[in-house]
């Protein structure tokens, strides 16, 4: 058990206690009444062992007398014998284990004052408990004692003497409760009568005595100081002397430990090898030594306990009458005399008289030997007498003087520094008397000028202060004078700088403006060459319609399955206005490149003057018709198909598959498809010929769907503009859907993984710290991720579809974003979160594994499926998509899921496609990139949606390509 718990259980306090309290309380009652020791908490707190110790004694021997003895001249364990023994006695509830044992006997403050404060707070119960104890505790007699009829017969004696002690104790103690003895009570009365009035005369005549004495309280407080400081000074000397004794009995362990160390590496070094046999040899001589002197203390126990044990049997016997003693001595007179005649007859026998010499000898040896014993043992005793006396003597001296008896040395010593002390005090109270009279003719001087100069009081204090605040004010004008200078330099060296800066400048302005110059006349001639180029292309367009009614008006048609489209009306039957809008409602796109007729195909026929032409996704028909037809830009799905234009173009039927394969030979043992998965394995062969004759067969079926995009866009261009002031942008609200990815495209995560988290000292913290560099950035990356995300609100419909892993989004936003309430923000703009690892089903992922498809590619198509289903409903179609994301796994998913065999894309009542938008953006961006891409979606955000055809842009291209991103969205939303 721990001391604190000791002391807790001992006193029964609740375990929660302060030891505070518990200190304060100890120090009031050892300060208050009969102790008196005048002691604060801090002094009681630094006490050492042995003042703890004199403490507790002094507590104890108010309790009972016998335990007032010198500590220093007991042993421990005889220590703490006695004081567990008391403590036992009153009651006092521990293990008395050797924990407490070590404690008590080193006087461990953990172990005293747990006692201390028991003692002190059950101070007269344990006064009374201790003096019935002397009468009370049983005493333990040995059974087989007890069979002893006389032993028996004085313990029941015993007990009926104790029996009737505990009576009348009771019954006095009821005496003393009920009744008060009034004469006693009034001489004490009188008494302290007489003593007060005895003592109030001796008050006043000392008052009457001293009031003329004008230093007598100053005299009386010096001495008073002198008096404790002299218990202070005599106290400290105590504490020397006792340090003095504890270093003498270091010194001593140090020795001789010392030399046991020698020994042991002398030993060592002596023999080497075999040191440890002789250091064994010397533990061995040791462990005899000690073994010896073990046997020789068991022997002395043994002889004081069988002397001890002849006491007790001769006390417990009967008391001797004089019969007895007379019956003893006749019994010893006989013995005696028989001993005697022994002694004659044995001298008789024996005829050598040296040896009755040396008997003789011998027995005057061992008389004087005993008679020299029995001195010493006097001696001695009167030794321990002596030292007993003297400690009472010095205790009785301590108690009147204040302070231990001092030896010769000790006083000779005293007496010279007190004439030292009382030199200093004779030169001080000169001194003192020097400046009191000085004192006096300065207050004369004084009365005296003020009656003659009657300034006002505190005039020249009000003088000094104004003095001094002149002063002060002076230093803080000074300061003023020396930053103005400073700032001054600092503005004359920013100058300096920039007049500099500007002469570095100058030669390049000057080029910069030559350059203008000729900027403007290479601009002149852009223009006109321009002009020139619209003029060909409107007559290249006019050329392009004429194509395209003459083969309408020859009748031809395809198998329009592409995407559900109806085949264009006849030109006779709705006039050329309702065929150009035919036209464009069907969806032509392209009417530069047709097919030649197989026929009359000539592969020597020189294609060299014929541009090329791919087939690839409707985001690669958007850069085709925007002029970007570089060839090493297609991915690899796409394939080049070459023709001569013709003024006429031949029907569907005619393209056999065998005259495709002869045509596009390359494609015999398989191809890429152009409107497939862009993240499928690239060459798969066919099973069959019939397979690869049915994919040919759709091969041309979408080269011709593809073969009149241009005149249709032309003429559904104005179409758009007319509807352009009544609907400024393509799609409402409702028909647009707007996909964001998480990481990396509204947070961070590149950012905070690579950069924050390193510079944390806790990456498991739940809040960013307030001290952290990033906070200010992370948080105007916050406010820019709300503020597109209610621009795209405004525009669409907005989910959230993330590759990571539940609840990554909430948590991180929370954490880095904290000026960010995502929570309240998803609730308010009806966004929901998509976590597409939840959406990958089994099957999904044992199919993907066996056609080597992307996993990831997988979960996120089945995850904006789900939310395209969900913001759109079951039955509406799927009309304007926008997905942004730093990934292409973005891109590929959307594609597949919007151009998929699982769902047909179908024309709206106003002649409007399914759009399918894509926007990646940069790779593992910073923070400010990030919030740079984000502002500048959220400027472009109403014309992206309301954008009338696919598009497919990376924010990770050149200047260039950026510069023209942003002049065709951002110009047209501010206009």
């Amino acid at each position: 058990m721990a001391p604190s718990a000791i002391w807790l259980t001992a006193v029964g306090l609740p375990m929660c206690r302060p030891m505070a309290a518990q200190l304060k309380e100890i120090v009031d009652r050892l300060n208050a009444a009969p102790f008196n020791c005048d002691l604060s908490l801090v002094g009681f707190d630094e006490k050492d062992p042995f003042e703890l110790m004199e403490i507790l004694k002094k507590v104890l021997v108010f309790l009972d007398e016998k335990h007032d003895i010198d500590l220093r001249e007991e042993k421990p364990d005889v220590m703490y014998q006695r004081i567990s023994e008391f403590l036992h006695i009153l009651g006092y509830q521990c293990s008395f284990d050797i924990e407490f044992q070590q404690g008590l006997s080193l006087g461990d403050k953990h172990t005293v004052h747990p006692i201390l404060y028991w003692l002190l707070n059950n101070l007269d119960a344990l006064k009374k408990r201790a003096y019935l104890a002397k009468f009370c505790m049983n005493l333990e007699v040995p059974e087989e004692f007890l069979r002893e009829e006389q032993v028996f017969s004085a313990y029941q004696n015993y007990k009926e003497l104790q029996s009737q002690f505990k009576a009348t104790h009771s019954h006095v103690e009821q005496e003393r409760q009920g009744r008060m003895n009034p004469v006693d009570l009034q001489r004490e009365v009188q008494q302290l009568d007489a003593e007060r009035e005895q003592l109030a005369q001796k008050i006043q005549h000392l008052k009457a005595k001293t009031e003329r004495d004008e230093g007598f309280a100053t005299l009386l407080e010096v001495t008073s100081m002198l008096r404790k400081e002299q218990e202070e000074e005599a106290r400290l000397a105590e504490k020397l002397a006792e340090q003095k004794y504890q270093l003498e009995q270091t010194e001593q362990l140090y020795i001789e430990r010392s030399a046991r160390l020698r020994e042991m590496r002398e030993a060592a070094l002596h023999e080497g090898e075999g040191s440890a046999e002789v250091m064994l040899k010397m533990l061995s001589a040791e462990v005899v030594k000690s073994r010896e002197a073990l046997a020789r203390v068991r022997k002395e126990s043994e002889e004081k306990m069988d002397r001890l044990r002849e006491l007790d049997s001769a006390l417990s016997e009967p008391p001797v009458t004089k019969m007895d003693i007379d019956s003893l001595e006749g019994e010893i007179q006989a013995m005696q005399n028989e001993i005697h005649s022994l002694e004659e007859k044995v001298n008789e026998q024996n005829q050598d008289s040296r040896l009755a010499v040396y008997k003789q000898q011998a027995n005057l040896v061992a008389k004087k030997k005993e008679a020299v014993l029995k001195d010493k043992k006097m001696l001695e005793d009167e030794r321990d007498s002596l030292s007993k006396d003297l400690s009472t003597k010095e205790r009785e001296y301590e108690q009147m003087k204040g302070h231990k008896f001092m030896k010769r040395e000790d006083f000779k010593t005293y007496a010279a520094s007190l004439r030292d002390k009382s030199a200093k005090f004779k030169l001080k109270k000169a001194e003192l008397s020097e400046l009191r009279h000085e004192v006096a003719v300065l207050q004369r001087t004084e009365q005296i000028l003020q009656s003659k100069d009657p300034t006002p009081a505190g005039l020249v204090e009000t003088e000094q202060m104004l003095e001094k605040a002149s002063v002060e004010k002076s230093q803080v004008d000074r300061a003023k004078g020396k930053t103005l200078d400073e700032i001054s330099a600092i503005v004359q060296k920013i100058n300096a700088q920039l007049k500099e800066k500007k002469n570095k400048l100058a030669p390049q302005i000057k080029a910069l403006r030559s350059i203008r110059q000729s900027f403007q006349q290479v601009e002149v001639k852009y223009l006109e060459k321009k002009g020139q180029y619209d003029q060909a292309k409107s007559a290249v367009d006019a050329d392009l319609s004429k194509v395209a009614s003459d083969d309408v008006a020859f009748g031809l048609c395809g198998p329009w399955s592409r995407q559900g489209r109806s085949p264009p009306k006849p030109f006779s039957a709705c006039g050329p206005d309702a065929h150009a809008s035919a036209m464009a409602s069907a969806g032509y796109r392209r009417a530069s490149s047709t097919l030649v007729e197989a026929s009359n195909y000539d592969s020597n026929h020189d294609d060299s003057s014929m541009p090329n032409r791919s087939l690839t996704t409707p985001a690669d028909w958007r850069r085709e018709e925007d002029g970007d037809t570089d060839p090493e830009e297609h991915s690899d799905s796409e394939f080049i198909v070459t023709g001569e234009v013709a003024n006429r173009a031949i029907t569907l039927p005619s393209l056999t598959a065998k005259k495709l394969m002869e045509i596009f030979p390359q494609y015999d043992d398989g191809f890429r498809p152009g409107f497939g998965s862009p993240y499928r394995h690239g060459r798969r062969p066919s099973k069959s010929r019939r397979q690869r004759q049915k994919v040919l067969q759709d091969l041309a079926e979408r080269l011709h769907h593809n073969s009149f995009d241009f005149v249709a866009e032309r003429e559904a261009a104005a179409a758009a503009a007319a509807k352009a002031a009544a609907a400024p942008g393509g799609f409402r609200a409702e028909e647009t859907v707007i996909i964001f990815d998480w990481d990396d495209t509204l947070f961070p995560t590149w950012f905070v993984t690579e950069v924050v988290n390193p510079c944390l000292e806790d990456p498991q913290c739940e809040q960013l710290p307030a001290t952290s560099p990033f906070l200010e950035c992370l948080q105007s990356q916050g406010q820019a991720v709300e503020r597109i995300l209610r621009e795209a609100r405004v525009n669409g419909r907005v989910g959230i579809v993330t590759l990571a892993q539940r609840p990554w989004v909430l948590n991180s936003a929370a954490k880095y974003l904290p000026n960010l309430d995502l929570p309240a923000l998803l609730d308010e703009l009806q966004i929901p979160v998509i976590y597409a690892r939840e959406c990958l089903k089994k099957y999904l992922i044992q199919g993907g594994s066996e056609d080597g498809v992307c996993l990831w590619t997988l979960a996120k198509q089945a995850a904006m499926t789900k939310v395209l289903r969900r913001l759109y409903g079951r039955e509406a179609a799927w009309m304007n998509v926008l997905s942004i994301g730093d990934s292409t796994v973005e891109r590929t998913a959307i594609t597949e899921v919007m151009w998929s065999s699982q769902y047909e894309p179908v024309m709206d009542a106003s002649g409007r496609l399914p759009c399918c938008k894509t926007i990646k953006l940069m790779d593992d961006p910073s923070v400010e990139q990030l919030q740079t891409q984000l502002i500048m979606l959220s400027m472009w955000m109403t014309q992206l949606a309301q954008h009338g055809h696919d598009f497919d842009f990376s924010l990770d291209d050149s200047d260039e390509g950026m510069m023209s991103i942003h002049k065709q969205f951002a110009v047209n939303t501010s206009a």
